[in-house]
């Protein structure tokens, strides 16, 4: 019966662990990113018809890739979150179906029930889902959602200089 105590036990720890460590991410936080570069681009090619050289549109002009920059960095923050909630997902699943499966062998030796038929397709879901559910680098996605945005800007920047110099 202690055993059965202790897997119930860790079925509560496992169920006010989510509770504790969620981050919950605000609604509107996923589209800041979308707006920042939408605004930033505005900002850019508006700055075109204030006048390439005028002082207004210098400014104009890097406020919109300020506001580029920071809506990329919003951005990776964001999917640095989902990545790292979906892992830690994954690891307090596993944690509780073990338990589950605990509580289960425990309960069918205790009532003299048996339940190797559906002991062994639990079992057979758990193997599987620690294999297919890996944990994903959080830092990797985020870099690599960062470096296909940046690249294009920096590849923007370069071609938008050279233009002003030949002009």
């Amino acid at each position: 019966m202690s055993s059965i105590m202790m897997a119930l036990e860790d079925l509560k720890k496992d169920a006010w662990r989510r509770r504790e460590t969620d981050y919950i991410m605000p609604i509107w936080l996923p589209f800041l990113p979308t707006i920042l570069v939408v605004v930033g681009i505005i900002a850019m090619f508006s700055s075109a018809f204030v006048g390439a050289f005028a002082v207004i549109g210098l400014i104009q002009f890097f406020m919109g890739i300020i506001l580029i920059f920071i809506g990329a960095i919003v951005g990776i923050f964001v999917i640095y979150k989902w990545i790292n909630r979906r892992n830690d997902h994954f690891k307090r699943q596993h944690l509780f179906l073990g338990a589950l499966l605990d509580i289960l062998k425990g309960l069918s030796q205790q009532k003299g029930v048996n339940t190797d038929v559906l002991i062994a397709q639990i079992e057979r879901d758990y193997r599987e889902a620690e294999v297919e559910e890996t944990e994903k680098s959080a830092v990797l996605w985020g870099y690599l959602t960062s470096v296909s945005f940046m690249s294009s800007l920096v590849l923007h920047s370069a071609l938008l200089e050279q233009r002003l110099l030949q002009a």
